[in-house]
């Protein structure tokens, strides 16, 4: 069966209020991003070979997903992302939205800098057999935390990121800090299925921030063709909001 192509449509949620167009219907290998910062979401479709990208933020609060063939990423320093590359051959409908104003991308955030964040950078490819897929987190993904976001009114912080496929690949990692009740903080770690046993770094930086940071490209093999492969990555970073800001999504 010959694919067609598709465009890149979006669909954006500014204040509470949805904004809607046209449908299309996208095949097999579709691309899809969302971020959503404190109730604004921003949601973006791309077709086979196609481009989604995400970017919600409010004042120096963001959140960016990104999706295109065999490589994903999130990052930003408050809310949540999902991107998610569907290999399954059941058509999706997508809403198609013009992008809003405003919403520029950010720069990646800086290991070992003020304030909570993470980078994600997930890649997959099929092996020399074709039967095969392999799934590498890069050396470069950190989630972090930053112990001088914790007050009375914000007990906890928190970074998190998870990847799911449709082969049974599935696992998570965090990084939390509590203030306990002696003002103290405490930082702990959580890895469940596939980041389980994978040895990672905890560094402590100047100004009370905290990374976990694995100490190589952690990969995994596991069965299926490119053409049925589905994988997601999500992450999400709990921390405090901006004083005041200015809500903007953008997607493309």
């Amino acid at each position: 069966m010959k694919h067609h192509a598709h465009r890149i449509v979006t669909a954006v949620v500014l204040g509470g209020a949805l904004v809607l167009g046209s449908a299309v219907l996208a095949l097999a290998g579709q691309q899809h991003a969302r971020s959503t910062v404190f109730g604004g979401l921003c949601e973006s479709y791309g077709a086979e070979n196609g481009v989604a990208e995400c970017t919600a933020s409010l004042g120096r609060r963001w959140n960016q997903s990104h999706e295109q063939n065999g490589l994903n990423w999130i990052h930003g320093n408050s809310g949540s992302g999902h991107a998610h590359h569907h290999g399954s051959h059941t058509p999706i409908m997508q809403r198609a939205t013009p992008n809003p104003e405003g919403g520029a991308a950010h720069p990646l955030p800086v290991l070992g800098s003020a304030g909570s964040s993470e980078y994600v950078l997930q890649t997959w490819a099929a092996d020399a057999t074709g039967t095969n897929m392999i799934v590498t987190w890069s050396p470069k993904s950190f989630l972090q935390v930053d112990l001088s976001e914790l007050s009375g009114t914000q007990r906890s912080v928190a970074s998190r990121a998870s990847l799911t496929a449709n082969t049974g690949l599935s696992g998570s990692v965090e990084l939390s800090a509590t203030l306990g009740v002696r003002k103290t903080a405490q930082t702990s770690t959580r890895l469940t299925g596939a980041f389980k046993g994978v040895p990672f770094d905890l560094v402590k930086h100047p100004g009370g921030v905290v990374s976990l940071q694995f100490r190589g490209p952690v990969s995994w093999t596991v069965r299926a063709t490119p053409a049925a492969f589905d994988i997601a990555l999500d992450g999400s970073v709990d921390s405090p909001p901006p004083p005041k800001g200015r809500l903007d999504a953008t997607g493309t």
